[in-house]
């Protein structure tokens, strides 16, 4: 217990997500997709109630996507070719 403190006064300044979830909330259009690339912020999807999906992702959840059909792959999970094949 007696870590906790030093811990979260160094953890809290730099991994918080809000500034980004203020930021998303003032300045994302409504009904509007954010894509995440190479990365995933966890919470953003959650906290802003929007759908978030992933460009050129392999972290943790690299194993299971795999695993998915590939329409909901391609939807959710996407290669840097598709997504910028998309935006055309």
């Amino acid at each position: 217990m007696s870590l906790v403190f030093p811990i979260a006064d160094f953890l809290t300044p730099y991994k918080s997500g809000y500034p980004i979830l203020q930021a998303i909330n003032m300045f994302l259009p409504p009904n509007r997709e954010l894509f995440q690339f190479g990365a995933s912020l966890y919470g953003i999807d959650f906290y802003n109630k929007i759908r978030t999906p992933m460009v050129d992702y392999s972290g943790e959840l690299e194993f299971g996507v795999k695993q998915l059909p590939s329409d909901e792959k391609s939807c959710n999970f996407l290669s840097p070719q598709e997504f910028f094949n998309m935006c055309k």
